[in-house]
């Protein structure tokens, strides 16, 4: 299970980055991967590249691009739309990828399995 993460907090990935240890240590056999992308001091263009890579193989992603560049924003926001995962956004970019005015909210929540692995009910943010 593929978890990327794209974020302007600090503070946020850090907190991240020591769940993802402790669990990492309890729970080897679970098969979760974390990739988290500190991008509010920028972004060089080879990292970029990864990132939007990884933002559309991933099977969950969480994005927080509040006061990142316009490029940046519109780069993520292209692997975004391009991304099977289930997709969760902060803040008020990307409402089209993440929200089908017919039928609500799409593609937010952990998906099944990744619950599953974490041994933790499935909690939906959508419908």
């Amino acid at each position: 299970m593929e978890f990327t993460v794209v974020s302007v907090a600090a503070q946020s990935l850090w907190a991240l980055s020591r769940w993802y240890e402790a669990f990492q240590r309890e729970h080897p056999e679970a098969g979760v991967e974390l990739t988290a992308y500190f991008i509010a001091t920028g972004c060089p263009a080879d990292t970029r590249k990864k990132l939007c890579a990884d933002v559309e193989a991933a099977d969950f992603v969480l994005i927080d691009l509040m006061g990142a560049p316009e490029d940046l924003i519109n780069a993520v926001g292209a692997a975004l739309e391009k991304c099977k995962g289930q997709r969760l956004v902060i803040g008020c970019g990307f409402h089209a990828v993440v929200f089908d005015a017919e039928q609500g909210p799409v593609r937010l929540g952990l998906s099944r399995e990744l619950a599953r692995r974490m041994n933790a009910p499935c909690l939906p943010l959508g419908k």
